[in-house]
Formats: C-alpha cells, sequence, structure tokens
C-alpha cells in the first residue's frame, strides 16, 4: 500500500517541480547588423510563481556569460566560435571544458547580489553577445539565452530569435 501511495504522490512533485518560476523572453531591435558591430539582446526575467522568486545579479551593465548562457547556431546549425571571454566563461562552468586555448588574462570577476521578484514582475537587461561568440561570418543566426532558476534548481530556456548579419 504504501508505493501505490508513493507512486500517486511522486508524479505530482515532479510535475510541480519541472514547472519554472520564472520564463525569459528575448529580443532586439535590431534584427540586422553589419559584421563587427555588437548583437544586442533585450532580455525580460518575468516571476511565473504565486510567491516571491530570488535571482542572482552581477555587477555588471552586462549579464551575458555570468548570469545568461547564450546558445547561438548559424544556418547550418553550427555554433560560431567563442570569444577568449566567451571560452573563460565556459571554463568556470564547466570543470571537464578543455580550457587549454583560454588565455589566463581573459578577465572574469564575479560579485553581486540576491534580488526578489514579486509574482508577476519583470527585470530586463541587455546582453552583447557579440562579446561572447564571434559573428565574423555573413549570415542568420539563430539565438537563445539560458538562465538557472534558484526557486525550481533547472535551466530555463528562452524563446529563440534570428539576427542577420550582413556586410
Amino acid at each position: 500500500m504504501i508505493n501505490v501511495v508513493a507512486l500517486l504522490i511522486s508524479p505530482r512533485l515532479v510535475r510541480a517541480q519541472a514547472t519554472p518560476s520564472i520564463s525569459l523572453t528575448i529580443g532586439t531591435a535590431n534584427a540586422a547588423v553589419q559584421l563587427g558591430k555588437p548583437v544586442i539582446i533585450k532580455v525580460v526575467t518575468t516571476s511565473v510563481s504565486d510567491h516571491d522568486v530570488t535571482y542572482w545579479r552581477e555587477n555588471s551593465s552586462d549579464q551575458g556569460g555570468y548570469v545568461y548562457k547564450i546558445i547561438v547556431h548559424n544556418d547550418d546549425g553550427v555554433a560560431p566560435a567563442d570569444t577568449e571571454l566567451g571560452k573563460r566563461f565556459k571554463e568556470l562552468d564547466d570543470p571537464d571544458h578543455n580550457s587549454s586555448d583560454v588565455p589566463s588574462d581573459a578577465p572574469v570577476n564575479r560579485s553581486g547580489g540576491w534580488f526578489k521578484l514579486k509574482p508577476g514582475e519583470s527585470t530586463t537587461d541587455y546582453v552583447d553577445v557579440s562579446r561572447l561568440v564571434y559573428f565574423n561570418k555573413a549570415g542568420t543566426y539563430t539565438i537563445r539565452l539560458q538562465r538557472f532558476d534558484e526557486d525550481r534548481k533547472l535551466n530555463v530556456q528562452s524563446n529563440a530569435i534570428n539576427v542577420t548579419v550582413g556586410e
């Protein structure tokens, strides 16, 4: 009888834990940019929970790499190369990442604080994706961002947007 009760409760717990307490929505004012120009993404993090949600914010005007992981692919589904800073962030996030080509002088200073979002409340950030990946070929790139949901202990992924990089 105990096993039956556990099976009845277990799916409800799994479903509740799998539901994020935040959502990420990204967009850009410039869906087309020239090679060598910054690719700036607007990120809106919204509490979709019925309680206050705690989130981390770095002491930086650009949260890319610190708070938001960048996921970029070109027309062929290939991820562009990481910049030196992008490589450094990957090294810090993944101890198994091959960091032999990451210069030790790629600066990543982490300091920040915890903030709260009330139910339905949002916060907006701007991320220069070109600080973290090279957009050195003309084409259309699909961009997503990911953020860790501290409340539910899971990664939340944004919608996808396309940015065309041209000459």
